[in-house]
């Protein structure tokens, strides 16, 4: 199971499922800001559900959850009641267009961190009306938001009560000091792990898993193997500073829990050692389909991680397929 690919949005007919203020209005400007000031060009451009359905077929995966491309970048917007209206039209657009037309296909709810109490409200409409199987919350934000804190919560309180989990995954650029680095190569290696760092570092030591211990997160697109390098230095920071962390376990105790997860790199000698570590109940598989690679070179990803020998029979099952159903609430 592909607990992460994306699609490529249609941004004029996300725009005939806009509501009221918004409805009917034609835009000049993109819906979404730009990621970043970077070239970027997939080798895969194309996403209708009947593409996506034929890379399941020729991977022989038999479900994917899709997120959104220009999407992640909704948390630069900032015009609140806008993102509200764009998320509402995304969700019932992906809904529309692909996991209706392919019951292979889940999606995710984009999720507004500018405005809590209607993420919320849209949150639960996404998962009764829509079927969405988790919230996604953008990693990155224009004011450099960190979701641990307290405004935030009613989100995690809902999720706990639905069953469901929320995502943080990054993309964009804007406010990472990333800007020093002359090419995207440089600049992209770096894009996705900062906000994930950040944003674990946030809910940990705010506590958030005391507060929500069913409540279940997964950090998307940085790997795994940068894991037990933040557990060791969270603990670091707790033990040296008591009583400064308002939390009642160590942070590595609760990455060894039943909360966090993440999504790894297919070819990362460092996953073994995260398995090691962490076990492999928390570490999902991800083809991020059609983002970086042209369509054979996925298929062989998935090969190769079938016969990795540095994990067992039982860890490469647990990352395939046990631990996304799990997770999106798929499966007990």
């Amino acid at each position: 199971m592909d607990a992460d690919g994306h699609i490529n949005e249609d941004e004029e007919d996300i725009g005939s499922f806009l509501r009221e203020p918004f409805a009917g209005r034609k835009r000049f400007f993109a819906s979404w800001p730009s990621l970043d000031g970077r070239f970027r060009s997939p080798n895969v451009t194309a996403t209708s559900a009947s593409i996506w359905g034929n890379f399941l077929d020729s991977a022989s995966v038999q479900a994917a959850v899709v997120y959104p491309t220009a999407g992640l970048a909704h948390g630069l917007i900032q015009d609140a009641d806008w993102a509200v209206a764009l998320a509402s039209a995304y969700n019932d657009w992906i809904h529309a267009r692909y996991s209706s037309q392919d019951p292979r296909l889940l999606a995710v709810a984009l999720l507004s961190p500018q405005d809590v109490a209607a993420s919320v409200k849209e949150l639960r409409r996404a998962v009764n009306e829509l079927g969405c199987v988790g919230g996604l919350l953008p990693a990155v934000t224009y004011d450099n938001a960190v979701f641990g804190k307290e405004r935030f919560w009613p989100l995690y309180e809902e999720a706990v009560r639905l069953n469901k989990p929320i995502v943080f995954h990054g993309a964009p650029q804007l406010g990472l000091g990333l800007e020093c680095f002359d090419s995207h190569l440089e600049a992209h290696v770096l894009e996705h792990a900062i906000p994930q760092f950040k944003q674990m570092v946030s809910v940990i030591y705010q506590g958030v898993f005391d507060h929500f211990p069913k409540l279940r997160v997964a950090f998307l697109e940085a790997g795994a193997g940068w894991l037990p390098y933040m557990a060791d230095r969270m603990d670091y920071e707790y033990k040296a500073r008591p009583g400064k962390a308002g939390i009642k376990r160590l942070p590595s105790e609760y990455l060894a829990g039943e909360n966090v997860y993440v999504a790894c790199e297919p070819e990362e000698p460092g996953l073994a050692y995260t398995v090691q570590r962490f076990g492999a109940q928390r570490i999902l598989y991800p083809t991020d389909f059609p983002h970086e690679l042209a369509f054979d070179q996925y298929l062989e990803d998935l090969d190769e991680f079938k016969e990795r020998e540095d994990l067992s029979s039982d860890a490469r099952r647990s990352i395939l397929w046990d631990n996304a159903r799990r997770f999106y609430g798929l499966a007990v």
